[in-house]
C-alpha cells in the first residue's frame, strides 16, 4: 500500500489558490468584498506612496480599490503571492493602472520585497493563515521604510 504525504496547510492554501484563481475574483465581488475595499481606502488619507506591496495579492483587488483612492500613482507595486496564477490575474487586472508591477512568486516572509523597501504595505486575508501571526507582522514591519504605513 502507497502512502502519501501529507501536505502542510500552506501547501493546501496554495493548491487551492492555484485551483480557484479563475473563479476568485467572482466570488470576493459576490461577497462584497471589492466595494468593501474601495470604502476603506476611501475613508482613509495620504495613500501616495512611491513604493507600495501588496503582500498576498490574489487577483489584486486590494491592491486595485487602493490605486483608485490614490491622487498620484507609485512608482513602483510589489506584488506578492504564493500562487503563480493569482499573480497573473493581478498583473492583468493591475496594469492598466499606470504603476509599474513587480511580481513575486512568494511566501508572506520570503526575501521579496527586500527590507526597507516600501513606502506601504498592503495584505488583506494574509496574516490569519500565518504559523506565527506575530512573526508575520514582525516581518511586515522590516519591509517599511522609516515613516512606512
Amino acid at each position: 500500500m502507497l502512502f502519501a504525504k501529507r501536505q502542510s496547510p500552506q501547501d493546501r492554501l496554495h493548491d487551492l489558490y492555484d485551483t480557484m484563481a479563475g473563479r476568485w475574483q467572482a466570488g470576493i465581488d459576490k461577497l462584497g468584498y471589492g466595494a468593501a475595499y474601495d470604502r476603506f481606502f476611501w475613508n482613509l488619507s495620504g495613500l501616495d506612496h512611491a513604493v507600495v506591496a501588496d503582500i498576498g495579492t490574489g487577483t489584486g483587488a486590494f491592491a486595485a480599490a487602493y490605486l483608485r483612492a490614490c491622487k498620484t500613482r507609485p512608482a513602483l507595486c510589489h506584488l506578492v503571492d504564493t500562487s503563480s496564477e493569482m499573480l497573473m490575474r493581478a498583473q492583468s487586472e493591475l496594469g492598466s493602472w499606470g504603476a509599474p508591477m513587480q511580481p513575486a512568486c512568494a511566501a508572506l516572509g520570503g526575501d521579496r520585497p527586500g527590507p526597507g523597501s516600501c513606502d506601504a504595505l498592503l495584505a488583506a486575508h494574509v496574516v490569519e493563515h500565518a504559523e506565527d501571526p506575530i512573526e508575520a507582522l514582525s516581518w511586515c514591519r522590516t519591509r517599511l521604510r522609516s515613516g512606512g504605513t
